[in-house]
């Protein structure tokens, strides 16, 4: 996740999902539906600006964005993506083996 570094010096035992600017997940194997479906809803609910959805099962992914996530930017793995402020190189990123 991102948030801001002042985050880091309050006395609070926690990040708040109010805080966070950007969360990001690597999809898994084992649970896609989970990521695709359940965290979409989940951090759309919670007020997380963007949600960065990588999947290396199919070398894709995709960019949520507010407000609810309706703005859905889908990308390929070598693309350069902007997730609001940040622009992620994507050549990286490596396929499950």
């Amino acid at each position: 996740m991102v948030f801001p570094e002042a985050v880091l010096a309050s006395e609070q035992s926690a990040v708040l999902p109010h805080q966070v600017l950007l969360a990001v997940e690597i999809v898994s194997k084992s649970n896609p539906e989970n990521d695709y479906l359940n965290k979409v809803r989940d951090y759309s609910a919670m007020g997380i600006p963007y949600y960065l959805l990588v999947d290396p099962r199919t070398g894709t992914g995709i960019v949520h964005s507010e407000p609810g996530y309706e703005s859905r930017e889908k990308f390929v793995f070598g693309d350069k993506i902007a997730v609001g402020p940040w622009t992620i190189d994507t050549s990286g990123l490596l396929t499950y083996a």
